[in-house]
Parts: structure tokens; sequence; C-alpha cells
């Protein structure tokens, strides 16, 4: 198809065309604009509606368990769960004296040493103060075990007595180390 009109008509033409094009182009992206702005303001107005709603119920609620009867009830589970913290924080500082012995009796003892005597005291430091007494037929044993309580991690502060040393064959020892549990 020819176009048979002079260049200025065409232009024109072009010039309304786009006019007509923009013009369309701007009502759509308007219209657009316009239901989103609506729709934002209808979901406005049901989230402040569903805010109140709830705010509602929660006060009723509220009052529901502000009974006295319920607030006595609230006050002596307070007091329970108070005691029971407590009761776990002593418990969780309790040592078990029964671990301790069983740790120091799975001390390789030599044949021949035998314990006569067995005292723990525990500081406020929660280290537990230990001194053994015992009887060696001889002095070896009594060096042998201490070479067995030097192996433990859980031991410190080793001292035997020097009475340990001064016989041979039959001799009493004194021994006594501070023992750390959570070690």
């Amino acid at each position: 198809m020819i176009n048979l009109l002079p260049p200025k008509e065409k232009e024109g033409f072009i010039l309304e065309i786009r006019k007509n094009l923009f013009t369309t182009l701007g009502g759509i992206v308007l219209v657009c604009l316009i239901s989103l702005i609506l729709i934002l303001f209808s979901l406005k107005f049901y989230i402040f509606g569903e805010v109140n709603f709830r705010k509602i119920l929660f006060d009723q609620q509220e009052k529901k368990y502000q009974t006295p009867d319920f607030l006595q009830f609230k006050g002596i589970v307070q007091n329970y769960n108070a005691d029971l913290s407590q009761i776990y924080s002593f418990l969780g500082k309790e040592i078990y004296f029964s671990d301790v012995l069983k740790n120091i009796l799975e001390i390789q003892k030599p044949q021949g040493l035998y314990f006569t005597g067995l005292s723990l005291n525990r500081d406020d430091s929660g280290k537990i103060k230990v001194i053994i007494l015992g009887l060696s037929n001889s002095r070896e044993n009594i060096l042998l075990f201490r070479e067995n309580i030097k192996k433990s991690d859980k031991i410190s502060n080793l001292y035997f007595s020097p009475d340990s040393w001064i016989k041979a064959v039959n001799s009493n020892f004194n021994v006594s180390f501070d023992f750390v549990p959570n070690k």
C-alpha cells in the first residue's frame, strides 16, 4: 500500500497515534494504581478490625484470670517455683561422697597395702580433703601407691607424712590430698 500523504500530515498522523497510545496507557496505569490503593485500604481496615477484635478478646481473657482465686493460685505456684529453683541450685552444688570413694578406690593399690582409715572433708571451694591411713608390708609398695595417685588428674596437693618412709617393712603410712570432683 502506497501512502500518498505529504510528510507534514504523516507526522501529524503519527503524533496523533502516539498521543492516543499514551492516553490509553496512562488511563490503564491510573486505573491499576487506583485499584491497588483501594485494595490496600481495604486490607488496612480489615487488619485494624482484626486487631481490635483480638484486643477485646485478650482483655476479656485477662479479666477472667484476674479473679482472687486465680491470683492466689498464681502466688502459690510462684512460691513453689522459687523453692524448686533453690532446690535445683542446691543439688547442683551437691557432691556425692560415694563418687569420691569410687574414684579413690579405683586407684591401683599394690598387694600388701591396706587402708585402715579414711577421712573426707569438703571445704568452701568445692575441694574435698582426703586423709588415708594405712598399712603396707614394704616401703616400695608405698612408693608405687604414691606414683599411682599422682596419675589421677583429680588429685592435687599430695602429701605423705615423713613417718610413712621410716620403716622398710610393715610400716604405717599417712597420706593426704585434695580431691577436685569437677575436673
